[in-house]
């Protein structure tokens, strides 16, 4: 999976989520931040907005879930970010692949950003 990614990644700027319904996979070429969340469920307070999600409200207590984004969505959480060129492999919200480069190279998010915009 990481080989066929990193294949593609050499044409260009490609982050890429992709999912079959039963597992998701991440890749990232500039920035690429997750966090898994699970019981017991506490709340976050969005970054863009003044408001806090209470996620014991909206979830059961046997459910796991992974949230993938460029940048962090909430400033409370302890997300994860990807190196460049890592790959890794989400199913039932747990990781079960991970492929990180020998010598990890983490963009901040303004690296990451202006990369983007000059792609």
């Amino acid at each position: 999976m990481a080989s066929q990614c990193r294949f593609l990644a050499k044409y260009g700027l490609f982050n890429c989520l992709l999912s079959n319904g039963e597992w998701l996979l991440g890749y990232a070429t500039t920035l690429l931040f997750y966090v898994t969340r699970q019981a017991p469920f506490g709340t976050a307070m969005l970054i863009d907005v003044n408001k806090t999600i209470d996620f014991a409200a909206v979830n059961d207590a046997d459910d796991i879930i992974t949230v993938f984004a460029t940048t962090p969505l909430t400033d409370d959480e302890d997300w994860q970010q990807l190196a460049v060129n890592e790959c890794i492999v989400f199913a039932n919200g747990q990781q079960v692949h991970q492929d990180v480069p020998k010598s990890p190279e983490y963009l901040s998010i303004e690296e990451g950003l202006q990369i983007a915009k000059n792609a």
